[in-house]
């Protein structure tokens, strides 16, 4: 059975096994897009932690207090196995536990718990990036509750600024000595440079990869920063330099991407000095993690796309057919497949994209879905 097909009948399988739930089917978590490398899974609803780059306040989310999102876990698996873009399995879609809230808050360890373990059953790739840590006496039942191949970022954006930058967080050490452990128990780990701030963790770059490596963490997957309006003067009060960085200046609570790209490659250079191996961005870690590639692998690095999955044919047309369309033809540059098809609905795209770690491009009559 190929890829997509076996996705979508162990989807079909699952459905029947837990049974409708009108709490789970009417959530969110049942209905909204996934981003292009995956779905996040939110095991709360706001943070207290108040790190003054976060942008969860300008989203809407609560910055007083934070509570368990109110799913189960069992209820969790029911939306997301109701979620018409998503599939289960190994070769369904990629999951991201966090997002908008810390996954290891005291107030949410249990619920996170939960997630991990139905998230296992389901069987998707999961993936997991914090900044608190929990009691090593729970570190076994974490391991033993989440995917065996788990991807577990660490992050970390600052060292000498990081009590500033993060007031209620423990230090960056704590953070990679849980990581370590977690390590050591088989789980796949990795820094999580994030957000890169210039001016701070520019400086410190050398100093924070050695620190990694220190704790036995080869890994590190560089990440980037956003700005509002808020952020910027926060940053900006603290030292960061931010000139000529911005394509423009952020209006209210707007969203506005910050160019780190110097910055990353002069941190790729010297984490490759030091033997470490980047990932290119937290999708890309996800698959690592889990002894494959996806798009965004062959995207950085070109001699990553011999390792993309095999498309087949005949698995392609008839999860097209199983997705309600049919396939007229296909072409293949990778790591994009683009498809013409008929009678498709725009969600089978998301469904194809994460079977065969490629981005795809589906053309149907004047009609061109992608999906990024």
């Amino acid at each position: 059975m190929g890829r997509l097909v076996k996705a979508l009948k162990l989807k079909d399988e699952l459905k029947k096994e837990l049974g409708k739930d009108p709490q789970a089917i009417k959530d969110w978590h049942a209905k909204r897009e996934p981003r292009d490398c995956g779905i996040t899974v939110h095991p709360g609803i706001g943070c207290d932690l108040g790190c003054i780059y976060c942008y969860i306040a300008d989203m809407g989310f609560p910055t007083d207090k934070v509570e368990p999102y109110p799913l189960t876990g069992k209820q969790l698996a029911v939306a997301l196995l109701h979620n018409p873009n998503v599939t289960p399995g190994p070769t369904g879609t990629y999951v991201a536990v966090g997002s908008v809230t810390e996954p290891f808050h005291p107030l949410l360890l249990d619920k996170t718990f939960d997630y991990l373990e139905w998230l296992k059953r389901l069987g998707n790739y999961a993936q997991l990036s914090y900044k608190m840590i929990f009691p090593e006496r729970r570190l076994n039942e974490f391991v033993e509750k989440s995917d065996p191949n788990l991807s577990v970022l660490i992050s970390i954006t600052s060292i000498k600024k990081a009590k500033i930058l993060e007031p209620k967080l423990p230090p960056p050490e704590m953070r990679l000595e849980l990581g370590e452990k977690i390590l050591k128990k088989g789980k796949g780990v990795a820094l999580f440079v994030r957000p890169i701030i210039p001016g701070i963790t520019d400086i410190e770059a050398g100093m924070i990869l050695e620190m990694a490596l220190s704790y036995n963490i080869k890994d590190v997957v560089l990440g980037g920063l956003r700005v509002t309006k808020r952020i910027l003067e926060n940053l900006r009060n603290v030292g960061a330099k931010l000139e000529g960085r911005l394509k423009r200046y952020p209006r209210g609570r707007e969203q506005v991407y910050v160019n780190t790209w110097d910055i990353r490659k002069n941190m790729e250079r010297i984490a490759n000095n030091l033997g470490m191996r980047v990932l290119y961005t937290a999708c890309d870690a996800n698959a690592r993690h889990h002894d494959e590639v996806c798009w965004d692998s062959c995207i950085f690095n070109r001699e990553l796309c011999d390792e993309l999955p095999p498309i087949d044919e005949l698995d392609l047309r008839e999860g097209v057919e199983l997705l309600g369309g049919e396939l007229i033809s296909f072409k293949v540059k990778e790591p994009v497949i683009t498809l013409e098809t008929r009678g498709l609905r725009r969600n089978a795209g998301w469904i194809i994209q994460m079977a065969y770690r490629r981005q795809v491009i589906i053309r149907q009559g004047k009609r061109v879905w992608k999906y990024t």
